[in-house]
């Protein structure tokens, strides 16, 4: 290559071929063209040029392609609203006939709107329990909404939602069940012998505030106890011993303990599975268990399993119990 051929390639040339061999921009940018040349000349500056002459050439007839399949796509989109505009102009008299002969005639009325199943399965599917609606008919119950649509539910599984959650409102958009919705969901359960209890005596007869109330104090019991398990498990998991870790695991299970006795007595099943799931949490996983540096997991264990099955372990009152003081005796 002449050198009259070197000096005539452009700056932003001369850049492209420095960055195909790895010399940062930062580093050209502050670089003369004839430096930048001198750079290029270890690296070969003749195959540099025929691979970046190359690389223009392909970008160059994309560029063409891409060009022409604009106007062949910018072409047919004219022709194709032309012949739009002829058929509109064709069809207005024959639309304006049809108006006025439909504003003559009363309108139809509005049609319920039935909610049906997506299209990636052909079976409904209960809102609740998210399975296969009953094939029989008479164990759906069918709410319709304000708006025309139309709900299945499975009378079971929503009897059961009704009165355990306390709620008798529709559990997708919370809109309230009326009596004779109710009602009509007793009919179905009972024609169908379903051994459970009246929706509406439920709702009209039961002190769901105070059992609310009872429900939200247990959970926050829970989560006392929850924190003081994040403490347990930072302790058992410590690296190196800490003074007086023994006694302070006692105070904590100590507190644990208090928390169970409130617990079981409201509700004895609901305070055994808690402290169950906590005690779970402390052991770890079974692909990997948490470690027992200082034997304080296998006392926190042995404590729990005390609690949860000798009355003499709840505290009430300030003081310990005797096997006939249980309060749950007889419950």
């Amino acid at each position: 290559m002449s050198v009259r051929t070197r000096r005539n390639l452009p700056r932003s040339s001369l850049e492209e071929m420095a960055r195909m061999v790895g010399i940062p921009s930062e580093q050209t940018r502050f670089m003369s063209s004839s430096t930048l040349r001198d750079s290029l000349e270890p690296h070969g500056f003749t195959r540099l040029l025929r691979a970046f002459n190359r690389n223009s050439g392909s970008a160059k007839s994309s560029m063409r392609k891409r060009t022409a399949s604009s106007l062949s796509t910018s072409s047919s989109s004219s022709s194709s609203s032309s012949s739009s505009t002829s058929s509109s102009s064709s069809s207005s008299s024959s639309s304006s006939s049809s108006s006025s002969s439909s504003s003559s005639s009363s309108g139809p009325s509005k049609r319920q709107r039935v909610a049906k199943p997506s299209s990636s399965s052909a079976v409904p599917i209960d809102p609740i329990l998210l399975c296969p609606l009953p094939k029989n008919p008479k164990l759906r119950f069918i709410y319709s909404r304000p708006n025309g649509l139309q709900v299945e539910y499975s009378i079971e599984s929503l009897a059961d939602y009704l009165l355990c959650s306390g709620h008798f409102v529709e559990p997708e958009t919370r809109l309230p069940f009326t009596d004779a919705d109710l009602a009509r969901l007793d009919e179905q359960l009972k024609q169908n012998k379903f051994e459970k209890p009246s929706v509406l005596n439920a709702k009209l007869f039961r002190d769901w505030e105070n059992i609310h109330f009872r429900d939200s104090a247990l959970q926050g019991l829970d989560r006392v106890i929850g924190e003081i398990m994040t403490r347990l498990l930072a302790m058992i998991e410590a690296p190196e011993p800490v003074p007086n870790m023994q006694m302070n695991l006692l105070n904590e299970l100590h507190t644990i303990a208090d928390y169970f006795a409130q617990m079981r007595s409201v509700d004895r099943a609901n305070a055994n599975t808690c402290l169950e799931m906590h005690l779970q949490f402390l052991r770890g996983p079974k692909n990997r268990p948490t470690t027992d540096r200082h034997g304080l997991l296998r006392i926190t264990a042995d404590f729990f399993r005390a609690i949860m099955s000798s009355p003499l372990f709840l505290l009430q009152g300030g003081g310990m119990m005797g096997p006939g003081e249980d309060p749950d005796d007889g419950y």
